[in-house]
């Protein structure tokens, strides 16, 4: 940043400046912190990208600046069933054109995320359309 702002600064939480402005769904600011060159694979002490944030909070346009920075395979699949659990299908459909697979690395921690999916979740995953 211009004012020599520290950008790895992290929470008691393990939040960066990035995922905070994730979590306000500041697209400009996630968009300036990308440019300065922030990590965008840093996780919460949780685990989670922010990227992983983003599509558990809904955040649709947060997760398309951060998708054009991210490769969406790194996340294992947790992102889009981070996504899906809570119901964000807009979110869905973004990740799925961006090449993210159903199922592709979804092992036991995520399963019981699976088993809370809603009907449209579903209907979503088995579509042959995004």
């Amino acid at each position: 940043m211009r004012d020599g702002t520290d950008i790895s600064v992290r929470n008691n939480e393990g939040h960066t400046e990035l995922h905070c402005a994730v979590d306000y769904g500041a697209v400009d600011v996630v968009a300036s912190l990308l440019r300065a060159g922030v990590d965008v694979e840093t996780r919460t002490l949780s685990g989670s990208t922010p990227l992983i944030c983003a599509a558990y909070q809904g955040q649709a346009e947060v997760v398309k600046v951060l998708l054009k920075w991210k490769d969406i395979h790194a996340n294992n699949g947790s992102t889009l069933v981070r996504a899906l659990s809570q119901g964000h299908i807009e979110v869905a459909r973004i990740l799925l054109r961006a090449g993210a697979v159903v199922g592709a690395g979804v092992v036991s921690p995520h399963l019981s995320l699976m088993s809370q999916l809603n009907p449209k979740s579903i209907e979503l995953i088995f579509s042959a359309s995004f």
